[in-house]
């Protein structure tokens, strides 16, 4: 998952030429297909504001993506 969430990072860069606000609003899309929500963005900007990297960023819009498939994946399977 680190290296997919680097290459996240890099594409984000790349797109946004180092706009967060951009960063944040198309990882969101493209990692949750809808845009951040006020309090999510105020809590990702935080994050970046106390240091934190756009790549640890992207590693958890993606951990949080791929347990939401996991979860709904058990749900579809138990319903069978």
């Amino acid at each position: 998952m680190q290296e997919q969430s680097q290459a996240f990072a890099g594409r984000l860069q790349r797109e946004c030429k180092g706009a967060k606000n951009c960063e944040v609003k198309t990882a969101w899309k493209s990692g949750l297909s809808r845009p951040p929500n006020p309090a999510e963005t105020k809590l990702v900007h935080s994050f970046f504001a106390k240091g934190g990297s756009l790549t640890d960023m992207c590693l958890a819009l993606l951990n949080r993506t791929s347990l939401f498939m996991s979860l709904t994946l058990k749900i579809t399977l138990v319903r069978r």
